[in-house]
């Protein structure tokens, strides 16, 4: 599948049974055969709010608890209008605050 960064970053996130998990805020990536290809996504409302540059309500939703995932891309079932994950968000562990 071929999809650029700008197709991914802010597109809705859902596990397996249809909850959502939270919005794009970034990819990781590396460098495989001379071609960039996606490891994982960053996903998340805090992650999200910091990188459009509101890092003060970023801070505050750190602070209220909401969390940060970060998604291997083998847990990507599929990605259309949304991207829909192999897996529940139980199954996700919360990025470190």
């Amino acid at each position: 599948m071929r999809i650029t960064y700008h197709e991914l970053v802010g597109r809705e996130v859902i596990d397996r049974v249809g909850r959502t998990i939270g919005r794009i805020a970034d990819i990781r990536a590396e460098m495989v055969d001379e071609r960039l290809c996606v490891t994982g996504l960053l996903v998340g409302e805090p992650s999200l709010l910091g990188r459009v540059g509101l890092q003060r309500l970023e801070m505050l939703a750190v602070e209220a608890g909401v969390p940060d995932y970060f998604v291997p891309w083998h847990q990507v079932a599929a990605v259309d209008r949304q991207v829909r994950l192999s897996v529940t968000l139980q199954e996700l562990q919360p990025l470190p605050e």
